[in-house]
């Protein structure tokens, strides 16, 4: 059977493979700074995340994209799946276990450099946790206690 390649189809093809190589290698060139511009975006949200939980500030100061973050829970509906998976297992939980255990089940998917950081910078101040140990997180139950690290109020002694 004959080919169905006419006289000057090889210039054809030559040019055609020629662009297909350049598109690749401009595709290649975007994931590339796809990527980039991701992890960038998770580390300044990241940031955002703990400077908002030092300042003591919730949900309401989130970025205005916090919902295309890639992040499924924030604010108080982290502080809620701690709350709520501290009463199942019924002991206190370093925060590296509570942020694997909450991923595990796939209750949260929490992106940046250390996950279990931005998780623990949703929850760290809510008033029905208390740290027993550092690092390490229980529920108040009610109960009066300080978490470990609080810093006293000074007292001014007279001269």
């Amino acid at each position: 059977m004959p080919s169905r390649r006419g006289v000057g189809d090889d210039g054809f093809e030559t040019v055609l493979l020629a662009r297909r190589k350049g598109l690749a290698k401009e595709h290649e060139a975007l994931k590339a700074e796809i990527s980039t511009r991701e992890r960038r975006r998770s580390e300044l949200e990241e940031q955002i995340s703990h400077i908002d939980a030092l300042l003591g500030k919730g949900a309401d100061t989130e970025p205005a994209n916090a919902a295309d973050s890639g992040d499924s829970s924030s604010g108080n509906e982290a502080a809620d799946l701690v709350v709520d998976l501290l009463q199942e297992v019924g002991r206190p939980l370093h925060y590296r276990e509570i942020e694997q255990e909450l991923r595990s089940r796939g209750a949260i998917q929490v992106e940046g450099k250390n996950p279990a950081n931005t998780l623990l910078a949703r929850y760290f101040n809510d008033p029905r946790l208390y740290r027993p140990a550092r690092g390490t997180y229980d529920l108040r139950n009610g109960r009066s206690v300080k978490s470990v690290g609080t810093k006293r109020k000074r007292t001014r002694r007279g001269n």
